[in-house]
């Protein structure tokens, strides 16, 4: 019983490896089917309660969220630097500071 609690652990590892590298799916399929292979296999092997397995669901998609919040906010900041023309301003400044680069 050991042996197929180990192999389900390593289904969240493995999944998007083979799915991804190996078959070459996009992220949305191959990451959508190891989705889908962990659920079952956390209800059928793990045994985790329908509940507790839609929480935690949610908490990773809330996780998610704010992880893509601050990857939207950092990406309008340095496109907001290149737009105005700060960063060659920023360049200049560490510039005058020392001409060693």
């Amino acid at each position: 019983m050991n042996t197929i609690y180990l192999l389900t652990s390593l289904v969240p590892i493995l999944g998007p490896l083979i799915l991804l590298v190996l078959l070459r799916r996009s992220a949305k399929v191959g990451m959508t089917i190891s989705m889908i292979i962990m659920i079952l296999l956390g209800l059928i092997v793990w045994g985790i309660d329908s509940n507790i397995l839609v929480s935690s669901i949610f908490i990773g998609m809330h996780k998610a969220i704010t992880i893509i919040y601050i990857l939207l906010g950092a990406l309008a900041l340095v496109n907001t630097l290149k737009n105005t023309n700060a960063v060659k301003r920023i360049n200049q400044g560490f510039l005058s500071v020392s001409n060693d680069k």
